[in-house]
């Protein structure tokens, strides 16, 4: 984590999007100084592992290069490489990361957690691609999938070969999971 001073100028593109959605920017900013002096956010990075801000580190890292210099114009294009992108992530091992076996990494849920506040930081459809990939899609095919599917799948989906997808909107029961009627043979 960076400390509290360093990171409110580093949150400029937070700002920009309250700013798009009618929030005043001095408000939000003011806001983001409780959360991170107030509440002592920035003293977390006390807490963590060795490990786990090794995890951090190599996702900013990646977050930083290849991430953060595109996803303007991937917005402005209405274009999202996710494909490349999945792949890339599974290359530095964040697909399905808290799941053990199968290609997946087995870390624990605060290293998922920090990795996944990296993709955040730049936008949060990337770390949707990482938590749909990783907690819906792969851990239903961990939790209740034969063995067979599980060999099949998960491997490739945490290179990125695959994507998986989460359906949870129906013309009958919009977002309510327990109302769905469609289902899979």
């Amino acid at each position: 984590f960076l400390p509290s001073d360093k990171m409110i100028p580093a949150m400029e593109s937070v700002l920009r999007v309250f700013d798009r959605y009618g929030e005043r920017k001095s408000r939000a900013k003011a806001r983001m100084k409780f959360l991170l002096k107030d509440i002592g956010l920035a003293a977390f990075k006390e807490l963590i592992t060795e490990e786990q801000k090794a995890i951090q580190n190599v996702v900013r890292d990646f977050a930083a290069k290849e991430l953060k210099p595109n996803i303007a114009g991937w917005y402005e294009d209405g274009q999202l490489p996710a494909r490349d992108l999945a792949k890339a992530l599974g290359g530095i091992g964040v697909l399905g990361m808290h799941l053990k076996n199968y290609g997946c990494a087995g870390t624990d849920a605060m290293s998922y957690g920090l990795a996944c506040m990296e993709l955040e930081a730049v936008d949060s459809g990337l770390r949707s691609l990482v938590s749909v990939q990783g907690s819906l899609a792969m851990f239903a095919i961990y939790k209740f999938g034969s063995e067979e599917q599980k060999q099949e799948w998960l491997p490739k989906m945490a290179k990125g070969e695959a994507i998986g997808c989460f359906g949870l909107t129906e013309a009958d029961h919009g977002s309510n999971p327990s109302g769905m009627a469609t289902f899979a043979k």
